[in-house]
């Protein structure tokens, strides 16, 4: 007797093709929203440079765009509903989007000051924290499948070493052959389409299960604080601090070590930065798939060693072509760490729970990118501009040690298997 169906519901080729069009979809949103940020780390701090001319108050300027995630990450987590998360997400995409028009408005007017180009910073820092904290659930309802999660992460590194290449390339082309207003212009377009593709593409399906219902506020409290207790929980967290230490520090410390060390132009500049994505593009594809999810804490400490290499090769590079191989080398490291801790959190999380804990997460990542960029900025200020990259060099040598020494107690937190 052959196996029944329930009337109208999917064939498993159906749901396979629904599937991978959704995974599709996530990945054409995540790379245009990426390549907005990537063309951004280069051009916010050029321009904010050319406007105050201080390593001091460019560091500040970055940093304001990690703030609204250190202050409001978990609030704004806890005041999404797990069924809206979709919509919050293709907001915050358009909220960027207007904050970069009116920067460009802005800096082509004669307003361009620090005090407006940290009202904007801001402003984008909001956008993103917005989208911190929705995505998430959306990834995570899209991609029910757990063998498609790891995959997913990797191809999502895949597509950022793809905009890490274009996006500072086409930044410092596009700042030095149409000016500051239409490259900011141009930025804002990105995550305008991003947002549209989140908005119209990323619909919910039917035949796929809802989201879980809301928990009360002390349960979710309750199990939010057990997760933060348990060990692995709490070495995510902490690498999540050491890799957005150094990742929030690295562009600040690329722009002003060749602008003001190497003295190159505005694309070398952007030329440095690109060639991170050559790193990303081979970690992505060669190494992280291959990484049993068990051993990542191994490859993490590994990864982060590797980083560590890179950014001292960074601070002491003569030229652009040695300092575009040291950040090929930081960039590598720093896609096996985001793409191994994300999948690990995404499977070992309640989904339940999962926008809270990212939102605990991106407020750390937060913390730690903007002590990322003052450090860079005091040390380049205070010091000189090689010292940026040397201080994060030490920093994530010693992450290294501390991750290979830290213990987990894996065997009461097993990996969940990934088979259906």
């Amino acid at each position: 007797m052959g196996r029944s169906r329930v009337a109208g519901a999917p064939t498993v080729a159906q749901v396979e093709t629904a599937g991978r069009r959704r995974e599709g979809w996530l990945l054409a949103s995540a790379g245009v929203s990426i390549l907005g940020d990537r063309f951004g780390e280069l051009a916010l701090p050029v321009v904010a440079l050319e406007v105050t001319h201080s390593a001091w108050d460019t560091a500040g300027v970055a940093a304001a765009v990690g703030v609204p995630g250190l202050v409001a990450a978990l609030v704004l987590a806890r005041r999404i509903a797990a069924g809206r998360s979709r919509s919050v997400a293709g907001a915050a995409h358009m909220l960027q989007a207007l904050a970069f028009a009116g920067l460009s408005l802005v800096v082509a007017g004669t307003a361009a000051s620090l005090a407006v180009l940290v009202v904007f910073g801001l402003a984008v820092g909001v956008g993103a924290a917005l989208n911190t904290a929705a995505m998430p659930t959306v990834v995570r309802h899209c991609l029910l499948d757990d063998r498609r999660l790891q995959r997913f992460n990797g191809l999502v590194e895949v597509v950022d070493g793809t905009a890490t290449l274009a996006g500072p390339v086409l930044a410092g082309v596009a700042l030095g052959a149409l000016g500051a207003s239409p490259a900011l212009g141009i930025d804002g377009l990105s995550f305008a389409l991003a947002g549209l593709i989140v908005l119209g593409a990323l619909r919910p399906q039917p035949h796929e299960p809802g989201p879980e219902p809301p928990r009360p506020a002390a349960q979710r409290a309750g199990g939010l604080g057990r997760l933060v207790g348990d060990p692995e929980q709490r070495l995510l967290l902490a690498v999540t601090a050491a890799m957005n230490l150094q990742s929030g520090g690295i562009v600040l410390a690329v722009v002003l070590l060749s602008r003001r060390a190497l003295d190159t132009s505005t694309l070398a500049t952007g030329a440095i930065l690109a060639a991170a994505g050559l790193g990303a593009i081979v970690a992505g594809a060669l190494i992280v798939p291959r990484v049993p999810i068990e051993h990542w804490q191994a490859a993490v400490a590994a990864s982060f060693g590797l980083c560590g290499i890179g950014l001292a090769a960074l601070a002491a590079a003569p030229n652009l072509a040695v300092a575009a191989a040291a950040n090929i080398l930081v960039d590598a490291g720093s896609v096996v760490c985001f793409a191994l801790t994300g999948t690990r959190r995404l499977q070992a999380t309640p989904p339940g729970l999962l926008p809270h804990l990212s939102a605990v997460s991106f407020q750390v990542g937060s913390a730690a990118s903007v002590a990322g960029v003052l450090l860079v900025g005091a040390l380049a200020a205070t010091i000189g501009p090689r010292w940026g990259p040397a201080g994060l060099a030490a920093l994530t040598i010693l992450a290294a040690a501390g991750t290979t020494t830290a213990r987990t107690d894996t065997r009461t937190h097993p990996t969940p298997d990934p088979r259906p």
